[in-house]
């Protein structure tokens, strides 16, 4: 069974829209008004005239620091953009389980570990399938280690070129309690594109947002 919602027309929108601020215009009419048709013999207090005042004051500084805010976070949000254009060219390491795999070129498979363990790699293709289940290493360090993969499936037979991603099991060697390690991916920038103000890298096929960039490596270093 198909659901379908009911769209608003633009009229009924603008109506909501206007029910739901009030302005300062609308304000001041207010005020006038109440001035206007006051009681002559039961005038407005000057409390409650200066309760008002107040009132409207408020609404007249919140306006101009919410457009202020606005301002400056479009301010950020540009410099943020800007600066992210030097990335261009330039190799950075980002959380990621996707690696692309030369053929007949051993391809390393990177991670951080919060403490020691004994970890296990499993290599999938693009399509999903197992490749390879042979990775393992027991009683790794902490810290950021690397594993290097053959480019052999557990058959032995050499894979072809293209995208491949891992899975990675570490279990403490104490209490085999599993351990979360972190999974670095490195590439080159070839591409900056903003996306609803948020700063996308192109690296190779996949997109890479800011937030995710661990290190950034100049074209000298290794």
């Amino acid at each position: 069974m198909m659901i379908s919602s009911v769209q608003p027309s633009q009229s009924e929108l603008k109506s909501q829209e206007s029910n739901r601020s009030l302005g300062e215009s609308d304000f001041m009419t207010i005020l006038i008004t109440q001035l206007q048709n006051q009681d002559p013999l039961s005038p407005m207090e000057g409390t409650e005239f200066a309760t008002q005042l107040a009132q409207f004051s408020a609404l007249d500084e919140a306006k101009k620091t919410s457009s202020g805010i606005s301002k400056l976070q479009n301010y950020l949000n540009s410099l943020n953009n800007f600066s992210s254009l030097s990335l261009l060219g330039k190799d950075i390491e980002f959380d990621g389980d996707i690696f692309f795999h030369e053929e007949g070129v051993p391809s390393e498979i990177t991670f951080n570990l919060p403490r020691i363990a004994d970890v296990a790699v499993r290599v999938y293709d693009e399509a999903g399938n197992l490749v390879s289940s042979q990775l393992q290493s027991s009683a790794m360090p902490a810290g950021r280690q690397t594993l290097e993969w053959n480019g052999r499936d557990d058959a032995g037979l050499v894979v072809p070129t293209g995208n491949y991603r891992y899975e990675l099991d570490a279990l403490d060697p104490t209490d085999n309690g599993p351990v979360t390690a972190t999974l670095i991916q490195r590439g080159m920038v070839e591409e900056v594109a903003f996306q609803n103000g948020v700063s996308m890298l192109r690296v190779g096929d996949r997109w890479i947002p800011l937030s995710d960039i661990q290190s950034i490596y100049s074209a000298l270093e290794p």
